[in-house]
């Protein structure tokens, strides 16, 4: 079963006990004395993916600066590739519709790992604008 909702904060925390590389925006929250569940699931239109009660994916965005953070869970691309990018591109086209453009910020260093989310954002439909910002314009 697939869900698409806030994550509770056991769900959260479990998603973090399993993520995917490295987290630094929740390594700058905790460091400045932020709580991350409250920044990625209730201050920034915060969403979570849940297969077979499994938290895989959490991702917000910032009404402000329509900068997206995302969290994703280790192996869940290729556990489940078809699932997690048609329910993520879809909840990142719903916040570009929302909020007009979104971005994403990734640090390029041409490695393998750097290479395949680079792949993963473009799929979405994110478009480069620098050397490491990415605009998904709003749909119609």
């Amino acid at each position: 079963m697939v869900e698409v909702r806030k994550l509770t904060r056991e769900e959260f925390k479990d998603l973090l006990d399993h993520a995917h590389g490295e987290l630094a925006a929740v390594k700058h929250l905790t460091t400045h004395q932020k709580d991350p569940y409250k920044f990625y699931q209730e201050d920034n239109n915060g969403e979570g993916l849940l297969i077979d009660g499994t938290p895989v994916y959490c991702g917000c965005v910032l009404s402000d600066s329509h900068f997206t953070y995302s969290i994703m869970r280790e192996g869940a691309r290729e556990r489940y590739p078809i699932t997690l990018y048609t329910k993520v591109k879809r909840m990142v086209l719903a916040w570009a519709k929302k909020f007009g453009d979104v971005r994403c910020e990734m640090v390029l260093d041409g490695s393998d790992e750097s290479n395949s989310v680079l792949r993963w954002i473009r799929n979405m439909g994110y478009r480069a604008t620098t050397d490491n910002i990415f605009v998904l314009t709003r749909r119609a």
